[in-house]
């Protein structure tokens, strides 16, 4: 009997709720030895490097890096770096290498050339034997299973939790480990499966009617829109611009017109009240504003309410929304998110 389609990217979503528990129990993906390192001799600054759907994690650490700790982290520039040899010369920096495959031919060239430079690796990881894992000095391996879909769920979610691990350790935010792992879980259940299925169709009749999909939000679950956004172009082929609220006012709003379906990630914390305001404004532009997370505007064309005290839980509710999402939209257009043509699991860039 034929498996359905996406069968391999719905089983994944759904062990993400054993991944969060399993974090919440152990108190985190950093073991003891490299909490004691950490804290005793504190980087100053974060110098990520990563692809994809890893860089979309790392985008979202140096958010909370940015507002937790009191240094920031910076994106190194692959190209700078391996091709022509330049590179971010901090003292007392943690560069960190994240992959889900740790297989790509210019990660493991970067953290070469940190190492030539003696500025110490972590990598991030989900397979301890690979290359990437090789050439670093500290590795936190995030066990959470082969992953053969190749639109990437679980391995994004568990990098998100190592790099709240990261703040946790380094910064002034206690994580609430608990309680952002209950969100996980009630994400997980396939709860608003009907309010999701409606927004798909939304957006499947707009992409036929030739109208891109336009996402926006502000602060770190920007990131998370910029993943979801991913999933849905190497899933469904088709454009999916993502800008901050405050980027899109400054030109880009140009492209919604009225039947231009808009997804504004609604959330928690200090960056809610600005992106209801600029909610606001871009329900007087579509008719096809949807609203999903804390809140939403008078006038909007559907939401999907998903609260949680906790911020960070919160975003990574997100997160899973957009992949459910996406499956909900790839598979209703008869494309399959566990194997789209032309794409692999693993992508060996140089």
């Amino acid at each position: 009997m034929d498996k359905p389609l996406g069968h391999l990217m719905q089983a994944e979503i759904a062990e993400q709720t054993g991944i969060a528990l399993r974090w919440a129990e152990s108190g985190g993906y950093l073991d003891e030895s490299l909490r004691a390192h950490l804290q005793e001799r504190p980087p100053t600054a974060l110098l990520t490097f990563a692809r994809g759907t890893s860089e979309n994690a790392a985008a979202y650490g140096r958010y909370l890096s940015a507002q937790f700790v009191s240094w920031g982290s910076l994106k190194t520039d692959i190209s700078q770096a391996s091709v022509l040899d330049q590179w971010p010369r901090i003292p007392g920096s943690l560069a960190i290498g994240i992959s889900q495959s740790g297989q790509s031919p210019d990660l493991v060239a970067v953290a070469k050339g940190y190492r030539k430079r003696g500025v110490p690796i972590l990598g991030i990881v989900n397979d301890i034997t690979s290359p990437l894992a090789g050439e670093c000095d500290h590795v936190t391996y995030l066990a959470a299973g082969a992953e053969k879909a190749v639109a990437a769920t679980k391995s994004f979610l568990a990098q998100c939790l190592a790099l709240l691990d990261l703040v946790d350790v380094l910064g002034d935010e206690h994580v609430q480990r608990s309680s952002i792992s209950d969100a996980i879980a009630r994400m997980c259940a396939q709860e608003r499966a009907a309010e999701t299925e409606e927004v798909a169709g939304v957006i499947r009749n707009s992409l036929a009617q030739h109208t891109d999909l336009v996402m926006t939000t502000r602060g770190p679950d920007y990131s998370i829109a910029r993943e979801g956004a991913l999933k849905i172009m190497e899933t469904c082929a088709t454009p999916v611009p993502v800008f901050t609220t405050t980027d899109l006012e400054h030109g880009p709003v140009a492209v919604i017109g009225p039947q231009t379906p808009v997804l504004v990630l609604v959330p928690g914390g200090p960056f809610r009240s600005t992106v209801l305001a600029a909610a606001q404004k871009l329900q007087k532009r579509t008719n096809r504003l949807i609203t999903v997370g804390d809140g939403t505007v008078s006038g909007s064309f559907a939401h999907i309410p998903i609260q949680e005290d906790e911020p960070h839980a919160l975003s990574l509710s997100l997160a899973i929304w957009l992949q459910r999402l996406t499956l909900t939209l790839s598979t209703s257009m008869g494309l399959d998110p566990d194997a789209p043509p032309g794409l692999e699991k693993v992508t060996r860039t140089v």
